[in-house]
């Protein structure tokens, strides 16, 4: 449905028809809202019938945590523009409107969400506590972590506590307070109870095309919706345990399969340096590997088998090959890919890590010189769209004849792209006045640049984004 050249956005999914993840920001369906009414039952119940735990004094305990956290809890709605459409048809400029939530941890005015929630918008206002609703603008962002600070014009805030994560376990309560579906625009979240269901979750079907890292997420069954992404999981303390996400789903609502963005004392390390404004950066090998094929017992062998090699990348350099079996790295055992995905990330550009492996038969060592990973680098491991200095890109549909170009699908706030004026829905035609036909083209222009780079964007002019 469209008025005043809005249109609410739909699920989005890249998964078979029946079974998908869909991020907790992404509006969901036209007319499946649903209402779930839980009955919170004791764990055991004596012989005599009598109940274990004291009902009230657990409903009691819920009513303090939402009194406690509840002024940290902000709505987010953020509008963004569409790719661009056929103006030869008559169509106007059309936008989405995206619901959110944040939470805030600092009582300057600094919210923490979801990067998904705020990627590539060219509006975005937060619905405070008490109703108002106030301007903000992306402080930092990091779309690999799917996290981002944004900054209000406010003070006197009511932050909230980050959890000890050494103390979250499997089983412990978990409540979500959030903007399901837009409802808490008026300020007052709404709040649902369900238990963490369990720790270190790889979500499905999400993460790998946007180049996120969904791999050690919480999974919750407290009930999340279409607008919660961003908000708070909290303990039965009130304390911050992770941030909503997504929903793993086989309907287009929420089947009690939630996610949550854990924080991880990595995790808290990548918030802090968000919240002081401050580019978070990753470490890069430039291999691939996977887990080998199991034999008819169902045995794996050991470690993780390089399936490509970058070419003058780190583990090149390093003399690493294809067929090659990753077996430790900087000393620890690698089971399965996701471990060594995590471990690469966590190191410094620039810092010297020993790999153990295996080339036929015979066991060695490499020492390899980790470097900073850049989007424009891992594009080879992605699909059709290329993510260049935090801009993704796309090929052209129905490319009128006579027309070039790719079309800037996203823009990452506080990347070199996001500080441009280049905004989604450009179409590039030009690379340093060399003309741009196809992605293959434009990353042939791209690769290997080290300096500002000029692009022709039709209608628009020439915008220049800096490495």
């Amino acid at each position: 449905m469209q008025r005043d050249g809005f249109v609410r956005q739909t699920v989005i999914t890249r998964q078979p028809p029946r079974e998908r993840a869909w991020l907790a920001g992404i509006g969901a369906r036209a007319g499946m809202i649903a209402v779930a009414i839980a009955c919170v039952l004791p764990a055991a119940v004596h012989a005599d019938a009598t109940p274990v735990v004291d009902l009230a004094s657990l409903q009691s305990a819920f009513e303090q945590v939402l009194a406690d956290a509840s002024p940290g809890v902000v709505g987010v709605r953020v509008y963004r523009r569409c790719p661009p459409v056929r103006a030869d048809l008559g169509i106007a400029q059309q936008y989405v409107l995206v619901n959110g939530t944040g939470t805030v941890l600092r009582s300057d005015g600094l919210i923490l969400t979801n990067e998904h929630v705020v990627q590539s918008a060219f509006d975005i206002e937060v619905t405070m506590y008490d109703g108002t609703r106030l301007a903000a603008a992306v402080l930092a962002a990091d779309p690999r972590s799917d996290l981002a600070v944004l900054k209000v014009p406010r003070g006197g805030l009511q932050p909230i506590e980050i959890a000890d994560w050494a103390q979250v376990r499997r089983g412990q309560w978990a409540i979500a307070v959030g903007n399901p579906l837009g409802l808490g625009s008026d300020g007052q979240a709404s709040v649902s109870v369900g238990v963490i269901s369990n720790l270190g979750r790889r979500l499905p079907g999400l993460g790998e095309d946007d180049d996120r890292l969904y791999s050690d997420m919480i999974q919750t069954t407290a009930a999340i919706n279409p607008g919660n992404s961003g908000g708070p999981l909290f303990d039965i303390n009130g304390h911050l345990v992770g941030v909503v996400t997504a929903v793993y789903t086989r309907a287009g609502a929420d089947e009690g399969v939630g996610f949550a963005i854990p924080m991880t004392p990595f995790r808290r390390s990548v918030v802090e340096r968000l919240l002081a404004g401050e580019l978070v950066e990753y470490g890069y090998l430039g291999l691939a590997a996977e887990l080998g094929t199991r034999d008819v017992l169902g045995h794996a062998p050991a470690g993780l088998a390089i399936v490509h090699v970058e070419p003058g990348g780190p583990a090149c350099a390093a003399g690493l090959q294809v067929d090659d079996r990753i077996i430790t790295y900087d000393g620890h055992q690698i089971l399965d890919t996701e471990q060594l995905v995590d471990l690469v990330g966590q190191t410094l550009a620039g810092q010297s890590i020993e790999i153990g492996y295996e080339r036929a038969g015979y066991s060695a060592a490499a020492t390899v010189v980790v470097e900073r990973r850049d989007l424009t680098r891992v594009a080879w491991m992605r699909g059709p769209a290329l993510l260049w200095r935090g801009a993704r890109l796309v090929e052209q549909c129905d490319v009128q004849p006579g027309t070039s170009g790719v079309i800037v699908l996203e823009v990452a706030a506080t990347s070199p792209a996001g500080l441009t004026e280049l905004t989604p829905g450009d179409v590039i035609e030009e690379v340093n006045r060399q003309p741009v036909d196809d992605l293959a083209t434009f990353e042939t222009l791209v690769r290997g640049q080290r300096s500002d780079i000029v692009l022709t964007v039709r209608d628009r002019g020439q915008i220049t984004v800096n490495p």
